[in-house]
């Protein structure tokens, strides 16, 4: 492999890959495996706690954990479900709708109300 030259016409190792940097990108690469796998776990046991907590009628305690949940993460249909529910008691309907419409791109089979037209769409 041939070596880059600096400006002053020393060799430069910038070009060539250090023995490290494997073992660092391997290291880090196990880190955020992990990392993402601990996220996915709490954000189950979040969104379990705020569905316990809405069912016995606890609904900030609900929103709290919800909250917590959508941002470990955000892909969970039933977590925007539940979100939609909540915000449509708070009497947040635009937003309620939102969140039902979030879950649309999931491809969960259920339907969607469309407010402005008062009507309701099957999700495809």
């Amino acid at each position: 492999m041939a070596r880059s030259r600096t400006d002053s016409g020393a060799p430069s190792d910038r070009a060539r890959p250090r023995a490290g940097d494997a073992q660092d990108r391997e290291r880090i690469e196990k880190e955020l495996r992990e990392r993402l796998r601990r996220n996915a776990i709490d954000a189950a046991h979040f969104f379990g706690l705020a569905a316990l907590y809405e069912e016995r009628g606890k609904h900030e305690q609900a929103a709290e954990c919800l909250e917590i949940a959508l941002q470990k993460d955000v892909v969970n249909p039933f977590a925007h479900k539940l979100q939609g529910k909540i915000l449509f008691r708070r009497k947040s309907y635009n937003a309620a709708a939102t969140e039902l419409r979030s879950r649309q791109h999931q491809r969960a089979p259920y339907a969607v109300p469309d407010l402005e037209r008062n009507t309701v769409a099957k999700a495809g």
